[in-house]
C-alpha cells in the first residue's frame, strides 16, 4: 500500500479532497432540530453558567459540552451558524487526526502522504458513521460526541509527544499543564470520553 501510496500520490489526494465535497455542500442544509431549540431558549437567558450547572447536576453529568450546547447559534439567533459549525467541525476532525497521525508515524512518511492517510480516515469515519446527520450536521449531538472526540485526539496525541520526550515550547511544565487541561475538558464531553 505504500508503495502505490508513494506512487499516486498527487493523483489520490486530489480525488480524496473531491469526495469531501458533498460533506461540506450538505452544510448549506443544515438547521435546528429537537434539542437545539430548548439549548438555544436557554442559552438566550444570558445565564449560561447557571444553566449548565443545573443542567450537570439534573440531567446530563457533562461540563464542556453543557456550556457549548447553551451557546448554541440559536441562541445568537444565528442560522448562518448552524450552516457553519459543521464546515468548521470536519475541519477540527481533520487537524485533530492530521496532528495524531503525525505524531504516529513520525518522519516515515512524508506530509503528503500524512494528508492523504488523514483524508481516507476522515472520509471512512464519515461515511460509516451510523447516522451521519446527528453525527455532524446536528449541532447538540456533533457538540457532545465529535467535538468530544477532536479534544481526546488532541489529548492522546499530546500525551503522545510527551512520551517520546518531545514537549510544546521547550518547557514541560506547559505541556503538562496543557495535557491536564485537555484531559478536563474531554472528559467533560460524554460519558464514552470519560470512561
Amino acid at each position: 500500500m505504500l508503495l502505490y501510496l508513494k506512487q499516486y500520490k498527487w493523483p489520490l489526494l486530489f480525488c480524496l479532497i473531491l469526495l469531501f465535497i458533498p460533506y461540506f455542500f450538505l452544510s448549506a442544509y443544515t438547521n435546528p432540530f429537537a434539542d437545539d431549540f430548548i439549548y438555544g431558549q436557554r442559552g438566550e437567558e444570558n445565564q449560561v453558567i447557571a444553566q449548565a450547572i443545573r443542567e450537570y447536576f439534573n440531567w446530563s453529568g457533562r461540563y464542556t459540552s453543557n456550556i457549548l450546547q447553551f451557546l448554541n447559534p440559536l441562541a445568537f439567533h444565528s442560522f448562518v451558524g448552524y450552516k457553519v459549525f459543521p464546515i468548521v467541525l470536519i475541519i477540527l476532525i481533520l487537524l485533530s487526526h492530521f496532528f495524531f497521525i503525525h505524531i504516529l508515524v513520525g518522519g516515515q512518511l512524508s506530509r503528503i502522504e500524512k494528508v492523504i492517510l488523514t483524508l481516507l480516515f476522515v472520509l471512512l469515519f464519515l461515511h460509516e458513521m451510523p447516522i451521519l446527520s446527528e453525527g455532524i450536521y446536528w449541532y447538540t449531538g456533533s457538540v457532545v460526541y465529535q467535538l468530544g472526540t477532536v479534544c481526546a485526539i488532541l489529548y492522546i496525541s499530546l500525551l503522545g509527544l510527551y512520551t517520546q520526550k518531545k514537549i510544546l515550547i521547550n518547557n514541560s511544565f506547559v505541556h503538562l499543564v496543557l495535557l491536564t487541561l485537555l484531559l478536563i475538558v474531554s472528559i467533560g464531553f460524554n460519558e464514552i470520553i470519560m470512561l
